[in-house]
């Protein structure tokens, strides 16, 4: 029953307190201190490791002091763990548990009433006035003394009763709360319970898939490794077969060198020469004019194409020439193979002439060795370079390309080397 804050019932409840007191606890009363006992117990902070203060409960089940998980979250970032289990939870998700607050404070003061008279004597004192703590606030849920009710404005007008009083108000709602209590633990026990076992299953994944991880990089490391010796092995034979190649190709240089430098010594030995020594009388002109020739009536052996054969034949050795074409309106300057000319049409024609004497040989033989002279007629392979009508100079062998020099050419220099089957054309200027 409450009553109103005087100093007569305040006085008259602890004198009625002080003697009805009885020496020993009620049985049910013990076992459900002890109850609470262990409950408190097992819900202290784990940060400070005191009895709950305005107690938080996080999604994973444990609980703590409101300023303590303020203290701990205060420079940490989302999502704030917790400071036991270290799961992720929400700022959202701490929900205040009233009612393990108020079992606490119930507790404590269960455990007050219950102990004996010299504990009561030394523990119910009040730390600020020095006396007993023989009286407990409905609204505030605390144990006061009688200087804390009287002379302390917090509590004024506040419906105080006695600790005994309030003992056996509170008793019935205190069992009430045993059975929801247990079963909350129960379910807080559960869930950490899965909690732990999601734990465990997850590092047992995080070990299987590392282990997976690890012969996945072992089996490539091996891949890169036989790909590694396989390139290199190409490397080396590709770098043999280069060094090869390029022995070859210096070989051929330095041939080629040496027959540029041989060529050089007989230019330059010539260009001290005078000049009726440099140029003998024959094949210093040629002269054009029309006039009819014996040839084979086969329109396919002949060519419109018209030469000039300024040396003999050459089977062998290398050989240069220089023709001055100056201001020259056209000209071409080059090498022919197998050209066809009047000498050797007309030696056609006595060898033709000479077989029709001679009719005792076979006929076949006959046309066969015609064929192959016809042929011989026919095969005309050039490599010049002419200035045309036009004004362009033309490269002209197998393909025909357009020529544009730097300056206009007043001669040209013609090399041949029949070992290497390489023709050369140079460019002369004054």
């Amino acid at each position: 029953m409450s009553l109103p804050v005087s100093r007569r019932s305040t006085k008259e409840e602890i004198q009625l307190s002080q003697g009805s007191r009885v020496e020993s606890m009620d049985p049910g009363l013990m076992e459900v201190s002890s109850v609470l006992e262990a409950i408190v117990a097992k819900n202290k902070c784990a940060v400070c490791l005191d009895c709950l203060r305005e107690p938080a409960t996080l999604e994973c089940g444990h609980n703590f002091c409101h300023s303590c998980l303020q203290q701990v979250w205060k420079e940490a970032q989302a999502p704030l763990p917790c400071p036991m289990c270290h799961h992720p939870c929400g700022e959202k998700q701490r929900v205040a548990n009233s009612l393990l607050a108020k079992v606490t404070a119930l507790t404590q003061l269960l455990q007050s009433s219950s102990s004996t008279e010299e504990r009561q004597q030394e523990d119910r004192l009040c730390e600020r006035h020095k006396q007993v703590l023989s009286l407990f606030c409905d609204k505030d849920l605390e144990v006061l003394c009688l200087g804390s009710v009287e002379l302390s404005p917090e509590h004024q007008g506040h419906p105080v009763r006695t600790v005994e009083a309030a003992a056996f108000h509170y008793r019935p709602k205190i069992t009430g709360f045993i059975a929801p209590l247990q079963q909350f633990q129960g379910f807080l026990q559960g869930k950490q319970d899965r909690q732990k076992r999601g734990l465990q299953q997850l590092q047992e994944w995080g070990r299987r898939q590392s282990q997976q991880l690890h012969w996945d990089l072992e089996h490539r490391l091996q891949v890169v490794n036989r790909e590694q010796e396989a390139a290199l092995s190409r490397l080396a034979e590709q770098e043999a077969k280069i060094q090869q190649r390029l022995q070859i190709h210096k070989n051929a240089l330095k041939d080629q060198l040496r027959t540029t430098e041989a060529l050089l010594q007989e230019v330059a030995g010539k260009t001290v020469m005078p000049d009726r020594n440099l140029l003998p009388e024959a094949r210093r002109s040629v002269t054009l004019k029309k006039r009819r020739s014996k040839v084979l009536q086969r329109p396919h052996s002949m060519t419109l194409q018209l030469q000039v054969l300024g040396a003999e034949e050459f089977h062998a050795g290398r050989h240069y020439w220089e023709v001055q074409v100056e201001d020259k309106p056209s000209w071409a300057v080059g090498l022919c193979s197998l050209c066809p000319s009047s000498r050797s049409q007309q030696q056609l024609m006595q060898q033709k002439q000479q077989r029709k004497k001679n009719r005792e040989k076979d006929n076949k033989e006959e046309k066969k060795e015609e064929k192959e002279q016809e042929a011989l007629l026919v095969k005309d392979r050039r490599w010049t370079i002419p200035l045309q009508q036009d004004g362009d100079y033309v490269a002209r062998g197998v393909l025909s390309v357009l020529l544009v020099p730097k300056t206009k050419p007043t001669g040209i220099g013609v090399y041949l080397d029949w070992e290497l089957e390489q023709i050369s054309f140079y460019i002369l200027n004054d």
